[in-house]
């Protein structure tokens, strides 16, 4: 064994010691980078136990409704976050009809539960009521207002049959009367005859016919005073009956609900998906009653619907987003082809779709009153009448002549115009205006029966506004 020179054993213990110095830096720079990731992981840890607590409590993890919450996320293939949202936005939607948030549903929920609670509404619904005791109690209410509505109909109906009957025996009793009065008439004459012959022939019989004749007289005039009794009778029995009726009127008036806002706001559809720039899904297809060619006009889905207010207005059109018509049909949807657009607005998946004619579940009764100028030229034409009946028709309403109680809509043309009769005025002018005069009055006084019975009444343009056809009728 050759001797260690202490060079050698300096060159090894500085080999040595390089390697434990290396050794010892590496395993500090391992523990510092240990150190560092371990308090990353923690703060990490305590971050997200914070954002944990901040969402659910740990209370509230282990109950039932997160393990419901967490099944239902499972099942869907998202979030529990997601889940929750969506839910809420459903629940939203159920209530309202519109995806609101939660403080705008619930001043809408107070709104209306307010309303309904109210002592001219329904007094019987306590205050302290929960939202679904209030929607049943007005459902009942309303069952029984309709009930009431047709037994008061078929009173209004016996109570006109009963005048008709009491008119015709007024009429047939005066037509008696005539007869009596005109046999009597016929009786004197033939009395003075015979008198004036026997005077002439034999004076001793004059005071017997003269005792005759006044005999007959007296019992004639002595019927004429029953027969007038009897008309009298006859005539306030029809104007109790009259009054009767009226009253009827007025209580039937007073119990028709007001279709203004609940039916013109609701919306009949709303948009699925926008594939393109042209085109739109709706969410009403075959077996909803859409047929092709039927428009709806667009709304934003946060504004909503606009109110009908005055429908006589010329300004301030409920004009929407868009017009849409359908152009093809499929089991749940329908392809719509986008006809007009109001600049600066997009059409997005949740706007409302609004036919007025339109409801899948019911035909609504439309008066169409007047002549119409669709073209908006400045005169009415008679034949713009029946385009309007003809998109009613095919849309799925119903066409009435008169204004009653079960009309849902009244849709008024253009006021005709009236000019006064002057005394220069030659005969058939004079004839003109006075048709034009009752022109304006038959238009004034179906804007008034409408208005007595709180049925929504529009002119032509806010139609078709409400039907998205405005821009097909200016074509």
């Amino acid at each position: 064994m050759p001797a260690i020179t202490p060079q050698g054993s300096r060159t090894g213990l500085v080999t040595a010691l390089v390697i434990f110095v290396i050794l010892f830096v590496t395993t500090t720079i391992l523990y510092i980078y240990e150190n560092a990731e371990r308090r990353n992981l923690q703060d990490r840890a305590a971050d997200l136990e914070k954002r944990q607590s901040e969402l659910v409590s740990e209370a509230t993890m282990g109950g039932a409704d997160v393990t419901q919450l967490l099944e239902a996320a499972r099942t869907a293939s998202s979030t529990a976050m997601d889940t929750v949202l969506a839910q809420r936005k459903q629940l939203a939607k159920t209530i309202t009809g519109q995806e609101l948030p939660p403080d705008k549903v619930n001043t809408q929920v107070v709104q209306v539960m307010t309303r309904a609670t109210a002592p001219d509404v329904a007094p019987e619904i306590p205050k302290t009521a929960s939202l679904s005791q209030v929607v049943t109690a007005l459902s009942n209410r309303l069952s029984q207002e309709r009930q009431n509505a047709a037994n008061l109909q078929k009173q209004l109906e016996a109570a006109n049959a009963e005048k008709q009957q009491v008119i015709a025996a007024r009429e047939a009793m005066r037509a008696d009367k005539d007869m009596q009065i005109a046999d009597i008439n016929a009786k004197v004459e033939q009395s003075l005859v015979e008198t004036a012959s026997y005077r002439t022939s034999n004076q001793g019989r004059v005071a017997a016919i003269e005792k005759t004749t006044s005999q007959a007289l007296g019992q004639a005039q002595e019927n004429n005073t029953q027969i007038t009794a009897q008309l009298h009778q006859a005539n306030a029995t029809i104007a109790q009956l009259q009054r009767t009726l009226e009253e009827l009127t007025r209580r039937l008036k007073g119990i028709r609900g007001n279709t203004n806002e609940s039916t013109i706001q609701k919306p009949d559809a709303t948009i699925a998906r926008v594939p393109d720039n042209d085109t739109v899904v709706i969410n009403r297809g075959l077996g909803d009653q859409i047929v092709q060619g039927m428009t709806f006009e667009v709304y934003d889905w946060q504004a909503g619907v606009p109110a009908l207010g005055d429908g006589m207005r010329d300004g301030d059109m409920p004009k929407g987003k868009a017009s849409i018509e359908v152009i093809r049909m499929g089991p749940g949807y329908s392809e719509c082809r986008i006809i007009r657009r109001t600049p600066g607005y997009g059409l997005v998946v949740g706007d409302l779709c609004v036919n007025l004619v339109y409801d899948a579940t019911q035909k609504y009764n439309f008066v169409v009153y007047g002549d119409f100028d669709l073209a908006n030229a400045g005169h009415p034409n008679p034949g713009d009448a029946d385009v309007i009946k003809r998109l009613i028709t095919q849309w799925g309403g119903k066409v009435v002549n008169e204004v009653n109680i079960n009309t849902d809509f009244v849709i008024m043309g253009v006021e005709p115009k009236a000019e006064p009769i002057q005394q220069t005025d030659d005969a058939i002018v004079k004839q003109q205006k006075l048709e034009a005069q009752q022109a304006l009055d038959r238009y004034l006084d179906t804007l008034k029966q409408a208005t007595n019975l709180n049925i929504p009444i529009m002119n032509q343009n806010r139609f078709l506004n409400f039907v998205g056809y405005q821009s097909q009728a200016n074509r």
